[in-house]
């Protein structure tokens, strides 16, 4: 009775950790606690059992796995990780209800935020161009780039306005979350509903960027001949980049791989806010003497509450810039051509 009583303490540890956050250390602890409760009871079966044969050799069986999962790297990462895995997505999935529309209000209000996106875009790219004329090492100008698309991406957030590049890694996984209950009457018929929903979007996200990133970038252009006497490229980079984009080339290689670093800046998030959550930071940051002292009881629960709410989406608009200006120049010192492909 005790000792399934402690296994029962122990499975009441997985809800607290669906609420507060995952940690993998705490998960292994706790599968090495349900093992040795487990190896415990079949040793007290092989003492009182009334056929202690059976008793013995379901745990000689037992230990044998045991064994052959002990010399497996890959039954330990998935035991101690699964827990922690699915926390990261259903985090992000939370992230991406909030980039699907319904209806008619929302798709308006959609198209204006990614409108507003698309015009912080065109800043963006004319920050990048600069950037190139600097001339830089392969390093340092991936490093400024990451600085410029960080920052160009937190503004947005900040600001509640949309990038149609981004939303597929945060929807996605707010798609897979509504598979969970599909043998549900009628869930079928509403998962069709919510992917036109997303569908529809993600064009009024990708209408609203191209909408104004266009225009944004050729005003740059022009208010820079009127003043310099010189455009934002010369013909010569103008056509570079438009054979860049050819839909003949390696374009759709690098859009892939570019669609690689935004499922990895999701999962940086996911794994970032549970991170957060599970230590409390939150709560640190509101009570600490430091902060307190510096910034006042008020401004710092007021702080607290801006990371907790903001600190999936900084970590992965941060991540993801850094990823977006300095992989591929990581990439070029290994002498792989990859390149990213992003809307700037």
């Amino acid at each position: 009775v005790r000792l399934d009583a402690c296994r029962h303490a122990a499975y009441s540890v997985y809800s607290h950790l669906e609420e507060h956050g995952v940690s993998v250390g705490i998960v292994f602890r706790l599968r090495q606690l349900r093992e040795r409760i487990v190896r415990i009871k079949e040793l007290l079966d092989c003492l009182q059992s009334e056929k202690p044969e059976r008793a013995a050799a379901a745990l000689l069986a037992d230990l044998a796995q045991v064994g052959i999962d002990n010399q497996s790297i890959r039954s330990l990462i998935a035991a101690s990780s699964h827990l922690t895995a699915a926390k990261v997505a259903e985090r992000s999935a939370e992230s991406g209800e909030h980039y699907i529309t319904r209806n008619g209000a929302e798709y308006r209000e959609m198209l204006r935020k990614a409108a507003g996106g698309g015009a912080i875009v065109g800043v963006t790219v004319w920050v990048k161009f600069l950037m190139v004329g600097l001339g830089l090492t392969a390093f340092w100008g991936g490093f400024a780039n990451g600085v410029n698309y960080a920052t160009s991406f937190v503004v947005i957030m900040l600001l509640h306005l949309t990038l149609a590049t981004k939303q597929p890694a945060v929807t996605a996984p707010a798609m897979v979350a509504k598979l969970r209950d599909i043998k549900q009457p009628g869930a079928v018929r509403r998962f069709v509903d919510e992917v036109a929903n997303l569908f529809r979007s993600q064009v009024a996200s990708i209408v609203g960027n191209i909408g104004l990133v266009i225009p944004v970038v050729v005003l740059i252009s022009l208010f820079m001949m009127l003043v310099t006497g010189e455009a934002m490229v010369d013909e010569d980079k103008a056509r570079k980049v438009l054979n860049d984009i050819h839909l003949l080339g390696p374009l759709v290689l690098y859009a892939a791989f570019t669609g690689v670093l935004l499922f990895a800046s999701s999962i940086v998030a996911g794994w970032v806010e549970n991170w957060y959550v599970f230590h409390n930071l939150d709560s640190a940051m509101q009570h600490n003497p430091r902060f307190t002292a510096v910034l006042g009881r008020e401004r710092a629960a007021r702080w607290a509450d801006f990371m907790r709410r903001n600190i999936s989406g900084l970590a992965a608009n941060i991540s993801l810039g850094f990823m977006l200006g300095l992989v591929p120049a990581f990439m070029a010192f290994f002498g792989i051509g990859l390149d990213v492909r992003h809307v700037t």
